[in-house]
């Protein structure tokens, strides 16, 4: 995954209102509404709002050091101040000497620690937000070369230095200034199995990666969904694998020489041209059928005949113009 431009991990997504992830098999409402184009975002990220640190009470101006207004640091007091005596000159007061400004700041903390235990995710979330677009302003500029692809069951092949998600599906990216707002969308995107990194690990046969892109077919599973989804990426590991394993409520990613797969929902950014090895893999598995016949134009590519060139070959022995 670290060959990617851009790569959001939705584990590591900040728990806050403003932040919105559809998790779930779908239902069959969800399916009608998919069928009129009308099916809910599958993520919502607002921008979250920050608020300022609640003000000292009076009787602590003075005593708190530089930085109590960081929901990273922890308020600092000075021990002691020196105020001027006309008797000694100097008079050097101690903060614990007014049980009164102790009792103010015993008050102002429980306060302040509030406000910082909310604030945090907030500040989290507005640095998602900021991120996203920043991400949706590249693809204003670069849409037609890149793509966002949504992509879960995290295959980790260690002989093999694979890490990477098996179940892709095209996402695409709306902005709402109203709100702000951004919004993910699968739309009428179909989930695919990644046929081309599987292609790459040795003793898993092409018949065997076609029997589950077929059941994937007859029984779509989502990314973000649920039992559904766990329970495609056990069959898929266990039947490609003779000592995979799926990580269910495990350490995820955990050093293993063996085969594995787990949940980890990533967004990423590649290039357009990565999913034309998809497309190819379909025709080549089209082509290898005995009841399909080449294009005319592909067979005189690579010189194989078919009832078109036959019959093209026959007209121009009569004379005819093919």
């Amino acid at each position: 995954m670290s060959t990617y431009a851009e790569v959001l991990r939705l584990d590591a997504w900040p728990a806050h209102p403003f932040i919105e992830v559809r998790r779930g098999d779908r239902t069959e409402e969800d399916n009608d509404a998919a069928s009129e184009a009308e099916m809910e975002p599958l993520i919502r990220v607002r921008r979250a709002n920050l608020t300022a640190c609640p003000k000292p009470p009076e009787l602590l101006d003075g005593w708190l050091k530089p930085g109590w207004q960081s929901v990273e640091a922890q308020p600092e007091l000075l021990a002691s101040r020196n105020f001027p005596d006309k008797e000694k000159g100097t008079n050097t007061v101690a903060f614990e000497d007014d049980a009164e400004r102790v009792a103010a700041l015993s008050v102002w903390t429980v306060a302040r620690t509030k406000w910082a235990t909310a604030k945090r995710p907030a500040i989290a979330g507005r640095q998602l937000f900021e991120r996203i677009h920043a991400l949706w302003t590249m693809m204003q500029r670069e849409g037609d070369r890149v793509e966002l692809v949504l992509g879960d069951g995290m295959l980790g092949v260690p002989d093999q230095l694979i890490l990477h998600p098996v179940l892709l599906q095209r996402v695409n990216l709306e902005f709402d200034p109203s709100g702000p707002e951004f919004r993910f969308h699968t739309g009428t995107e179909n989930v695919e199995l990644h046929r081309a990194l599987l292609r790459l690990v040795p003793g898993i046969e092409g018949p065997m990666i076609t029997d589950f892109d077929q059941e994937l077919e007859a029984e779509p599973v989502d990314p973000l969904g649920g039992d559904a989804t766990n329970g495609f990426l056990w069959r898929l590991v266990q039947g490609l694998f003779t000592d995979g394993e799926f990580l269910d409520g495990k350490a995820r990613g955990a050093a293993s020489s063996r085969p594995s797969m787990w949940r980890e929902p990533v967004i990423f950014l590649r290039p357009r041209s990565a999913g034309l090895n998809t497309t190819l893999d379909y025709i080549v598995e089209d082509l290898g059928h005995e009841d399909t016949e080449p294009p005319e134009g592909l067979a005189r590519i690579v010189g194989v005949e078919t009832s078109e060139t036959m019959r093209a070959s026959s007209g121009r022995s009569d004379g005819t113009f093919a």
